[in-house]
Protein backbone atom coordinates (compact mmCIF):
# COMPACT_ATOMS: atom_id res chain seq x y z
CA UNK A 1 0.00 0.00 0.00
CA UNK A 2 2.86 2.52 0.78
CA UNK A 3 4.26 1.77 -2.75
CA UNK A 4 1.03 2.57 -4.38
CA UNK A 5 0.54 5.38 -2.29
CA UNK A 6 4.04 6.50 -3.25
CA UNK A 7 3.55 6.24 -6.86
CA UNK A 8 0.03 7.88 -6.12
CA UNK A 9 1.35 10.93 -4.64
CA UNK A 10 4.22 11.11 -7.44
CA UNK A 11 1.55 11.43 -10.31
CA UNK A 12 -0.64 13.59 -8.62
CA UNK A 13 2.91 16.26 -8.29
CA UNK A 14 3.50 16.03 -11.83
CA UNK A 15 0.43 16.58 -13.12
CA UNK A 16 0.64 19.60 -10.31
CA UNK A 17 3.89 20.48 -11.71
CA UNK A 18 2.25 19.86 -15.02
CA UNK A 19 -0.77 21.76 -14.79
CA UNK A 20 1.01 24.83 -13.17
CA UNK A 21 3.85 24.67 -15.33
CA UNK A 22 1.06 25.24 -18.45
CA UNK A 23 -1.31 27.72 -16.78
CA UNK A 24 2.03 30.20 -16.44
CA UNK A 25 3.45 29.45 -19.76
CA UNK A 26 -0.33 30.11 -20.92
CA UNK A 27 -0.29 33.47 -18.73
CA UNK A 28 3.06 34.41 -20.33
CA UNK A 29 2.05 33.72 -24.05
CA UNK A 30 -1.18 35.80 -23.36
CA UNK A 31 1.21 38.92 -22.30
CA UNK A 32 3.61 38.57 -25.12
CA UNK A 33 0.77 38.19 -27.86
CA UNK A 34 -0.51 41.50 -28.37
CA UNK A 35 3.29 43.19 -28.54
CA UNK A 36 4.15 40.29 -31.16
CA UNK A 37 0.81 41.28 -33.36
CA UNK A 38 1.64 45.26 -32.84
CA UNK A 39 4.68 44.39 -34.19
CA UNK A 40 3.68 41.99 -37.42
CA UNK A 41 1.01 45.22 -37.77
CA UNK A 42 3.91 47.59 -37.80
CA UNK A 43 5.74 45.65 -40.32
CA UNK A 44 2.95 44.42 -42.17
CA UNK A 45 1.68 48.41 -42.97
CA UNK A 46 5.28 49.03 -43.99
CA UNK A 47 4.95 46.21 -46.64
CA UNK A 48 1.81 47.77 -47.81
CA UNK A 49 3.45 50.92 -48.43
CA UNK A 50 5.73 49.58 -50.45
CA UNK A 51 2.77 47.74 -52.49
CA UNK A 52 1.00 51.23 -52.66
CA UNK A 53 -1.60 49.56 -50.58
CA UNK A 54 -3.62 49.53 -47.39
CA UNK A 55 -2.12 46.71 -44.97
CA UNK A 56 -2.91 46.01 -41.53
CA UNK A 57 -2.50 43.17 -39.67
CA UNK A 58 -4.40 42.60 -35.91
CA UNK A 59 -5.29 40.32 -32.92
CA UNK A 60 -9.06 39.93 -33.20
CA UNK A 61 -9.39 37.61 -29.78
CA UNK A 62 -7.59 35.45 -27.56
CA UNK A 63 -8.73 33.25 -25.12
CA UNK A 64 -6.58 31.54 -22.42
CA UNK A 65 -6.87 27.97 -21.46
CA UNK A 66 -5.17 25.87 -18.77
CA UNK A 67 -3.65 23.73 -21.53
CA UNK A 68 -4.17 25.18 -24.80
CA UNK A 69 -4.89 28.91 -26.43
CA UNK A 70 -6.95 30.36 -28.67
CA UNK A 71 -6.36 33.32 -31.13
CA UNK A 72 -7.67 34.77 -34.40
CA UNK A 73 -5.90 37.15 -36.28
CA UNK A 74 -6.79 39.34 -39.32
CA UNK A 75 -4.93 40.88 -42.29
CA UNK A 76 -6.86 43.91 -43.83
CA UNK A 77 -5.64 44.73 -47.83
CA UNK A 78 -7.60 47.66 -49.42
CA UNK A 79 -6.15 48.52 -53.29
CA UNK A 80 -7.70 50.41 -56.39
CA UNK A 81 -9.14 48.70 -59.14
CA UNK A 82 -7.79 50.55 -62.93
CA UNK A 83 -11.40 52.54 -62.89
CA UNK A 84 -10.16 53.76 -58.92
CA UNK A 85 -12.80 51.44 -56.81
CA UNK A 86 -11.52 50.53 -53.62
CA UNK A 87 -11.53 46.87 -53.28
CA UNK A 88 -10.81 45.30 -49.84
CA UNK A 89 -9.56 41.56 -48.94
CA UNK A 90 -10.24 40.41 -44.99
CA UNK A 91 -7.78 36.98 -44.96
CA UNK A 92 -8.00 35.51 -41.14
CA UNK A 93 -6.37 33.00 -39.18
CA UNK A 94 -7.21 30.67 -36.50
CA UNK A 95 -4.55 29.98 -34.21
CA UNK A 96 -3.87 26.60 -31.45
CA UNK A 97 -1.81 27.01 -29.05
CA UNK A 98 -0.94 24.34 -26.69
CA UNK A 99 1.19 24.96 -23.50
CA UNK A 100 4.38 23.29 -22.54
CA UNK A 101 6.79 21.27 -21.38
CA UNK A 102 4.17 18.89 -23.03
CA UNK A 103 1.97 20.45 -25.77
CA UNK A 104 -1.23 18.31 -26.30
CA UNK A 105 -0.68 18.47 -30.28
CA UNK A 106 2.78 17.20 -30.18
CA UNK A 107 2.31 14.30 -27.59
CA UNK A 108 -1.03 13.35 -30.06
CA UNK A 109 1.93 12.90 -32.92
CA UNK A 110 4.34 11.41 -30.66
CA UNK A 111 6.47 14.36 -30.06
CA UNK A 112 7.72 13.27 -26.12
CA UNK A 113 10.54 16.14 -25.74
CA UNK A 114 9.57 19.19 -23.91
CA UNK A 115 8.74 22.11 -25.66
CA UNK A 116 7.76 25.98 -24.05
CA UNK A 117 4.67 25.99 -26.55
CA UNK A 118 3.40 24.90 -29.80
CA UNK A 119 1.13 26.56 -32.08
CA UNK A 120 -0.82 25.49 -35.36
CA UNK A 121 -2.16 28.14 -37.58
CA UNK A 122 -5.06 27.61 -40.26
CA UNK A 123 -6.31 29.99 -43.09
CA UNK A 124 -9.65 30.46 -42.21
CA UNK A 125 -13.01 30.15 -44.22
CA UNK A 126 -14.14 33.46 -45.00
CA UNK A 127 -15.84 35.00 -48.27
CA UNK A 128 -12.19 36.22 -49.84
CA UNK A 129 -11.12 32.40 -49.12
CA UNK A 130 -14.09 30.20 -50.29
CA UNK A 131 -12.41 29.39 -53.19
CA UNK A 132 -9.54 28.42 -52.16
CA UNK A 133 -11.24 25.95 -49.43
CA UNK A 134 -13.02 25.29 -52.82
CA UNK A 135 -10.22 24.19 -54.75
CA UNK A 136 -8.87 21.96 -51.80
CA UNK A 137 -11.77 20.29 -51.39
CA UNK A 138 -12.68 21.56 -48.14
CA UNK A 139 -9.30 20.98 -46.59
CA UNK A 140 -7.40 23.87 -44.57
CA UNK A 141 -5.31 25.35 -47.63
CA UNK A 142 -2.93 26.82 -45.36
CA UNK A 143 -1.48 24.98 -42.16
CA UNK A 144 1.17 26.02 -40.21
CA UNK A 145 2.72 24.73 -36.81
CA UNK A 146 5.83 25.98 -35.01
CA UNK A 147 7.65 24.85 -31.75
CA UNK A 148 9.96 26.92 -28.93
CA UNK A 149 11.80 25.18 -27.77
CA UNK A 150 13.30 25.43 -23.93
CA UNK A 151 16.96 25.72 -25.93
CA UNK A 152 15.15 29.23 -27.39
CA UNK A 153 15.04 28.01 -31.29
CA UNK A 154 11.98 28.53 -33.07
CA UNK A 155 11.23 25.90 -35.73
CA UNK A 156 7.98 25.49 -37.94
CA UNK A 157 6.69 24.05 -40.80
CA UNK A 158 4.49 25.81 -43.59
CA UNK A 159 2.26 23.47 -45.81
CA UNK A 160 -0.24 24.24 -48.36
CA UNK A 161 -2.23 21.51 -49.43
CA UNK A 162 -2.95 20.71 -53.31
CA UNK A 163 -5.75 22.71 -55.04
CA UNK A 164 -7.55 22.17 -58.47
CA UNK A 165 -9.35 24.95 -59.43
CA UNK A 166 -11.54 25.97 -62.81
CA UNK A 167 -13.40 29.07 -63.39
CA UNK A 168 -14.47 31.45 -66.32
CA UNK A 169 -11.10 29.90 -68.36
CA UNK A 170 -8.39 30.20 -66.01
CA UNK A 171 -7.77 26.70 -64.08
CA UNK A 172 -4.97 25.86 -61.51
CA UNK A 173 -3.61 22.62 -60.78
CA UNK A 174 -1.14 23.04 -57.66
CA UNK A 175 0.55 19.36 -56.08
CA UNK A 176 0.80 21.42 -52.49
CA UNK A 177 3.91 22.82 -51.15
CA UNK A 178 5.90 22.01 -47.92
CA UNK A 179 8.32 24.48 -45.91
CA UNK A 180 10.53 24.03 -43.36
CA UNK A 181 12.25 27.54 -41.09
CA UNK A 182 14.33 27.42 -37.82
CA UNK A 183 15.38 30.67 -36.16
CA UNK A 184 17.36 30.48 -33.13
CA UNK A 185 15.93 33.09 -30.76
CA UNK A 186 18.78 35.50 -30.68
CA UNK A 187 18.53 35.52 -34.85
CA UNK A 188 22.23 33.96 -35.44
CA UNK A 189 21.03 30.42 -37.22
CA UNK A 190 18.69 30.80 -39.21
CA UNK A 191 17.57 27.39 -41.99
CA UNK A 192 14.86 27.65 -44.68
CA UNK A 193 13.64 24.93 -46.97
CA UNK A 194 10.16 24.99 -49.73
CA UNK A 195 9.54 22.66 -51.94
CA UNK A 196 6.61 21.69 -54.30
CA UNK A 197 6.20 19.17 -57.21
CA UNK A 198 3.84 20.68 -59.88
CA UNK A 199 2.02 23.43 -60.97
CA UNK A 200 0.04 24.27 -63.81
CA UNK A 201 -2.01 27.05 -64.77
CA UNK A 202 -4.06 28.83 -67.48
CA UNK A 203 -5.45 32.08 -68.28
CA UNK A 204 -7.16 34.35 -70.83
CA UNK A 205 -4.96 37.29 -71.79
CA UNK A 206 -5.76 40.46 -74.00
CA UNK A 207 -3.16 40.87 -76.40
CA UNK A 208 -4.14 44.13 -78.70
CA UNK A 209 -7.43 43.37 -78.59
CA UNK A 210 -7.32 39.62 -78.80
CA UNK A 211 -7.82 37.14 -76.33
CA UNK A 212 -5.04 34.75 -76.35
CA UNK A 213 -4.63 31.54 -73.58
CA UNK A 214 -1.39 31.59 -71.39
CA UNK A 215 -0.52 28.68 -69.77
CA UNK A 216 2.36 28.22 -67.24
CA UNK A 217 4.08 24.51 -65.73
CA UNK A 218 6.34 24.61 -62.76
CA UNK A 219 8.15 20.96 -62.07
CA UNK A 220 10.17 20.09 -59.32
CA UNK A 221 10.79 23.77 -57.38
CA UNK A 222 13.64 23.20 -54.14
CA UNK A 223 14.77 26.08 -52.19
CA UNK A 224 16.64 26.00 -49.08
CA UNK A 225 18.90 28.77 -47.34
CA UNK A 226 21.42 28.52 -44.08
CA UNK A 227 23.36 31.43 -42.55
CA UNK A 228 24.69 31.66 -38.86
CA UNK A 229 26.12 34.72 -37.35
CA UNK A 230 28.79 34.36 -34.83
CA UNK A 231 28.95 36.41 -31.51
CA UNK A 232 31.78 39.15 -33.31
CA UNK A 233 29.56 39.34 -36.33
CA UNK A 234 30.98 37.15 -38.63
CA UNK A 235 28.34 35.75 -41.08
CA UNK A 236 28.07 32.88 -43.50
CA UNK A 237 25.65 31.83 -45.30
CA UNK A 238 24.96 29.36 -48.24
CA UNK A 239 21.28 29.25 -50.74
CA UNK A 240 20.43 26.77 -53.42
CA UNK A 241 17.31 26.93 -55.76
CA UNK A 242 16.66 24.35 -57.98
CA UNK A 243 13.85 24.19 -60.77
CA UNK A 244 13.29 20.73 -62.61
CA UNK A 245 10.77 22.45 -65.52
CA UNK A 246 9.38 25.81 -66.19
CA UNK A 247 7.15 26.91 -69.18
CA UNK A 248 5.28 29.57 -70.42
CA UNK A 249 3.18 28.77 -73.57
CA UNK A 250 0.65 31.26 -75.00
CA UNK A 251 -1.72 29.65 -77.91
CA UNK A 252 0.60 26.84 -78.42
CA UNK A 253 4.04 28.50 -78.81
CA UNK A 254 5.88 27.19 -75.88
CA UNK A 255 9.13 28.59 -74.14
CA UNK A 256 10.83 25.96 -71.83
CA UNK A 257 13.61 26.14 -69.28
CA UNK A 258 15.43 22.77 -67.76
CA UNK A 259 17.03 22.17 -65.19
CA UNK A 260 17.79 25.71 -63.59
CA UNK A 261 20.07 25.51 -60.43
CA UNK A 262 21.05 28.55 -59.18
CA UNK A 263 23.19 29.10 -55.64
CA UNK A 264 25.04 31.69 -53.85
CA UNK A 265 27.29 31.92 -50.69
CA UNK A 266 28.28 34.52 -48.42
CA UNK A 267 31.08 34.79 -45.23
CA UNK A 268 32.74 37.40 -43.47
CA UNK A 269 31.95 40.29 -41.70
CA UNK A 270 29.24 42.93 -42.44
CA UNK A 271 31.75 45.63 -43.41
CA UNK A 272 33.81 42.98 -45.61
CA UNK A 273 31.53 40.46 -47.40
CA UNK A 274 33.04 37.96 -49.62
CA UNK A 275 30.14 36.28 -52.05
CA UNK A 276 29.99 34.14 -54.80
CA UNK A 277 26.77 33.19 -57.09
CA UNK A 278 26.19 30.35 -59.95
CA UNK A 279 23.33 30.05 -62.02
CA UNK A 280 22.82 27.57 -64.97
CA UNK A 281 20.23 26.80 -66.94
CA UNK A 282 20.99 23.04 -69.15
CA UNK A 283 18.41 24.67 -71.90
CA UNK A 284 16.14 26.86 -73.29
CA UNK A 285 13.70 25.32 -75.37
CA UNK A 286 10.91 27.40 -77.90
CA UNK A 287 8.61 24.87 -79.74
CA UNK A 288 10.56 21.78 -78.64
CA UNK A 289 13.45 22.81 -79.85
CA UNK A 290 16.98 23.66 -77.57
CA UNK A 291 18.06 26.95 -78.68
CA UNK A 292 20.68 27.92 -76.22
CA UNK A 293 22.36 26.85 -72.40
CA UNK A 294 23.39 29.08 -69.97
CA UNK A 295 25.79 29.28 -67.18
CA UNK A 296 26.99 32.09 -64.83
CA UNK A 297 29.81 32.66 -62.75
CA UNK A 298 30.09 35.88 -60.30
CA UNK A 299 32.13 37.20 -57.43
CA UNK A 300 32.63 39.82 -55.23
CA UNK A 301 34.83 40.30 -52.19
CA UNK A 302 35.80 42.99 -49.80
CA UNK A 303 31.85 44.75 -50.05
CA UNK A 304 31.12 46.36 -47.20
CA UNK A 305 27.04 45.79 -47.08
CA UNK A 306 25.62 48.26 -44.28
CA UNK A 307 27.12 51.37 -46.08
CA UNK A 308 26.23 50.28 -49.57
CA UNK A 309 22.68 49.75 -47.98
CA UNK A 310 23.07 53.37 -46.41
CA UNK A 311 24.64 54.59 -49.68
CA UNK A 312 21.49 52.91 -51.64
CA UNK A 313 18.80 54.25 -49.68
CA UNK A 314 20.13 58.08 -49.53
CA UNK A 315 20.04 58.33 -53.01
CA UNK A 316 16.55 56.30 -53.25
CA UNK A 317 15.13 58.66 -50.66
CA UNK A 318 16.78 61.83 -52.13
CA UNK A 319 15.73 60.95 -56.00
CA UNK A 320 16.31 63.61 -57.64
CA UNK A 321 15.76 66.63 -55.25
CA UNK A 322 18.80 66.03 -53.14
CA UNK A 323 19.96 68.79 -50.76
CA UNK A 324 23.97 69.32 -50.52
CA UNK A 325 23.92 67.62 -47.36
CA UNK A 326 22.30 64.45 -48.36
CA UNK A 327 24.85 64.09 -51.24
CA UNK A 328 27.60 64.93 -48.88
CA UNK A 329 26.20 61.86 -46.94
CA UNK A 330 25.21 59.31 -49.97
CA UNK A 331 29.09 60.53 -50.80
CA UNK A 332 30.66 59.68 -47.32
CA UNK A 333 28.82 56.22 -46.68
CA UNK A 334 30.39 55.60 -50.74
CA UNK A 335 33.79 56.44 -49.88
CA UNK A 336 33.31 53.96 -46.37
CA UNK A 337 32.87 51.32 -49.43
CA UNK A 338 35.67 52.13 -51.36
CA UNK A 339 37.92 52.30 -48.13
CA UNK A 340 37.30 48.50 -48.04
CA UNK A 341 38.59 47.54 -51.51
CA UNK A 342 36.25 45.89 -53.17
CA UNK A 343 36.28 43.68 -55.87
CA UNK A 344 33.90 41.87 -58.78
CA UNK A 345 34.08 39.21 -61.21
CA UNK A 346 31.95 37.51 -63.82
CA UNK A 347 33.76 34.41 -64.96
CA UNK A 348 32.22 33.69 -67.22
CA UNK A 349 28.98 34.46 -68.46
CA UNK A 350 28.20 32.00 -71.94
CA UNK A 351 25.69 31.15 -73.65
CA UNK A 352 25.35 28.37 -76.24
CA UNK A 353 23.40 28.48 -78.97
CA UNK A 354 24.01 25.99 -82.24
CA UNK A 355 26.11 27.86 -83.85
CA UNK A 356 28.76 28.07 -80.88
CA UNK A 357 29.20 29.84 -77.04
CA UNK A 358 29.18 33.83 -76.50
CA UNK A 359 31.19 34.58 -73.25
CA UNK A 360 31.63 37.54 -71.13
CA UNK A 361 34.01 37.84 -68.45
CA UNK A 362 34.60 40.90 -66.45
CA UNK A 363 37.21 41.51 -63.15
CA UNK A 364 36.96 44.77 -61.16
CA UNK A 365 39.30 45.84 -58.44
CA UNK A 366 38.36 49.13 -56.54
CA UNK A 367 39.48 51.80 -53.61
CA UNK A 368 38.68 55.22 -52.68
CA UNK A 369 39.80 58.18 -53.98
CA UNK A 370 42.15 60.74 -52.15
CA UNK A 371 39.69 63.50 -53.04
CA UNK A 372 36.57 64.14 -55.12
CA UNK A 373 37.13 67.53 -55.99
CA UNK A 374 39.42 66.48 -59.06
CA UNK A 375 39.17 66.05 -62.35
CA UNK A 376 37.35 62.98 -63.49
CA UNK A 377 40.64 60.86 -64.89
CA UNK A 378 42.31 61.29 -61.55
CA UNK A 379 39.34 60.30 -59.98
CA UNK A 380 39.60 57.28 -62.23
CA UNK A 381 42.79 56.49 -61.60
CA UNK A 382 42.62 55.67 -57.72
CA UNK A 383 39.10 54.31 -58.08
CA UNK A 384 39.83 52.01 -60.54
CA UNK A 385 43.03 49.83 -59.59
CA UNK A 386 42.23 47.00 -62.34
CA UNK A 387 39.71 46.49 -65.13
CA UNK A 388 39.20 43.89 -67.67
CA UNK A 389 36.56 43.37 -69.50
CA UNK A 390 36.75 40.83 -72.37
CA UNK A 391 33.59 39.79 -74.68
CA UNK A 392 33.48 37.50 -77.79
CA UNK A 393 30.05 36.45 -79.77
CA UNK A 394 29.68 34.86 -83.04
CA UNK A 395 27.89 36.60 -85.38
CA UNK A 396 25.86 32.85 -86.09
CA UNK A 397 24.96 32.81 -82.23
CA UNK A 398 23.51 36.56 -82.23
CA UNK A 399 21.07 35.11 -85.44
CA UNK A 400 20.48 31.78 -82.75
CA UNK A 401 19.74 34.23 -79.88
CA UNK A 402 17.74 36.84 -82.04
CA UNK A 403 15.76 34.44 -83.98
CA UNK A 404 14.13 33.32 -80.62
CA UNK A 405 11.48 36.24 -80.21
CA UNK A 406 10.10 35.17 -83.71
CA UNK A 407 10.38 31.24 -82.83
CA UNK A 408 7.79 32.40 -80.00
CA UNK A 409 5.84 34.07 -81.54
CA UNK A 410 4.92 31.24 -83.63
CA UNK A 411 6.87 32.43 -86.66
CA UNK A 412 8.44 29.27 -89.80
CA UNK A 413 11.69 28.92 -88.94
CA UNK A 414 12.96 30.20 -92.15
CA UNK A 415 11.26 33.73 -91.52
CA UNK A 416 12.55 34.35 -87.87
CA UNK A 417 16.32 33.71 -89.20
CA UNK A 418 16.13 35.63 -92.33
CA UNK A 419 14.68 38.60 -89.76
CA UNK A 420 17.15 37.58 -86.95
CA UNK A 421 20.05 38.00 -89.55
CA UNK A 422 19.40 41.65 -91.03
CA UNK A 423 19.45 42.34 -87.01
CA UNK A 424 22.33 40.86 -86.19
CA UNK A 425 24.84 42.19 -89.58
CA UNK A 426 23.40 45.48 -88.80
CA UNK A 427 24.43 45.21 -84.95
CA UNK A 428 27.74 43.94 -86.17
CA UNK A 429 27.90 46.98 -88.17
CA UNK A 430 27.35 49.21 -85.82
CA UNK A 431 29.99 47.51 -83.06
CA UNK A 432 32.42 47.49 -85.96
CA UNK A 433 31.95 51.34 -86.50
CA UNK A 434 32.16 52.12 -82.89
CA UNK A 435 35.84 51.33 -82.48
CA UNK A 436 35.24 49.38 -79.66
CA UNK A 437 35.86 45.94 -81.15
CA UNK A 438 36.14 43.91 -84.36
CA UNK A 439 35.80 40.50 -85.99
CA UNK A 440 37.70 37.79 -85.66
CA UNK A 441 36.94 34.37 -87.54
CA UNK A 442 33.44 34.87 -87.76
CA UNK A 443 32.92 36.10 -83.75
CA UNK A 444 32.96 39.79 -82.42
CA UNK A 445 35.30 40.39 -79.86
CA UNK A 446 36.37 43.47 -77.55
CA UNK A 447 39.00 43.64 -74.98
CA UNK A 448 39.37 46.88 -72.57
CA UNK A 449 42.05 46.57 -69.84
CA UNK A 450 43.37 48.83 -67.77
CA UNK A 451 46.05 48.97 -64.86
CA UNK A 452 48.33 51.07 -63.51
CA UNK A 453 47.11 54.70 -65.40
CA UNK A 454 47.18 52.82 -68.91
CA UNK A 455 44.48 51.98 -71.24
CA UNK A 456 44.31 48.71 -73.55
CA UNK A 457 41.74 48.73 -76.10
CA UNK A 458 42.00 45.50 -78.57
CA UNK A 459 45.77 45.97 -78.40
CA UNK A 460 45.74 49.66 -78.68
CA UNK A 461 47.38 51.48 -75.46
CA UNK A 462 45.94 54.39 -74.03
CA UNK A 463 46.51 57.30 -71.25
CA UNK A 464 42.72 57.76 -68.80
CA UNK A 465 42.63 61.16 -70.87
CA UNK A 466 42.85 59.76 -73.91
CA UNK A 467 40.39 56.81 -73.58
CA UNK A 468 37.87 59.07 -71.30
CA UNK A 469 38.22 61.92 -74.62
CA UNK A 470 37.44 58.89 -76.48
CA UNK A 471 34.42 57.78 -74.77
CA UNK A 472 32.71 61.23 -75.68
CA UNK A 473 32.96 60.73 -79.24
CA UNK A 474 29.63 59.53 -81.24
CA UNK A 475 29.68 56.36 -81.00
CA UNK A 476 28.66 55.50 -84.45
CA UNK A 477 30.14 56.69 -87.42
Amino acid sequence: MKKWASVSCAVVALGAIWTGTAWYTGKQLEAGMGPLAETVGAQARQIGLTMEQSVSFEQVSFERGVFTSHARYRVLSTSLDKDGTAQAQDIQFVARIDHGPFPLFRLSEGHLLPAMAAARVQLAQTPPTEAWFSGAKGAAPVVAEAVASYGQVVSGTLTLAPVEYAQDGTTVSFSGLQARASVASDGRHTTFAIATEKMDSTEPVDQAGVTRTRRLSLRGLDFSHESTETADGVIAGASQAKIKHWAVEIDDQPVTLRDLVMSADASGPRSAMNGSFKAQIAGIDVRGTQVASVRMGARAVNVDMASFRAFRDTMEQAAGRASMGEKMAGMAHLMTVLLAKPGFSIDPLQIDTPSGPATLRLEVALDAPTLWNRAPAAIMKETVKKLDFRLSVPTESLVDLISVRGLAQGQPVDVARDAARQQADAIRDRFLASRWGHEEGGKLTSHLYYEGGQVEINGERMTVEAFMARSQVPRYR
